[in-house]
């Protein structure tokens, strides 16, 4: 998300941080962002500490914690989350497919998508999603 929506992204988590009075987030944390014409509601998310390292305990409540706000709003009928923790992070994009077959998606939310940026950890995806036996949809 960040390289689609790059700086502008950047600074208003900035200015979500600040307004909350934090300078360093804690891993596991999720904020959500103002609205700007490129996003619509955005919540941030934590997944890795200063050390980039992971844990799929955090990941899994931050996301659970972001599926619950999006469901407290109306008009949030779809919900995309980047492969979180496999970046800046240690987490195995395949630890992350399993984090997120896992969640119990409110009903409010008909779509909940994840977007994989790179061949390797799409292939990767792919695969363990089929090991655990779901069925995706791939879309370009």
């Amino acid at each position: 998300m960040l390289g689609q929506h790059g700086k502008a992204l950047q600074e208003a988590m900035h200015r979500t941080m600040a307004d909350k009075g934090i300078k360093v987030a804690p891993r596991g944390s999720v904020f959500e962002i103002e609205p700007a014409e490129t996003w619509g509601r955005m919540f941030a998310v934590v997944a890795a500490n200063g050390f980039y390292e992971t844990s799929r305990q955090d990941t899994k409540a931050a996301l659970e914690k972001v599926l619950r706000l999006c469901a407290l709003k109306e008009d949030v009928k779809s919900v995309t989350v980047t492969a979180l923790g496999t970046g800046y992070g240690n987490m195995e994009i395949e630890d992350f497919v399993e984090i997120f077959c896992g969640l119990r998606v409110p009903a409010s939310i008909e779509t909940f998508e994840l977007l994989i940026h790179g061949d390797i950890f799409f292939k990767a995806a792919c695969r363990k999603n089929e090991e655990l036996g779901y069925p995706a949809t791939v879309s370009a």
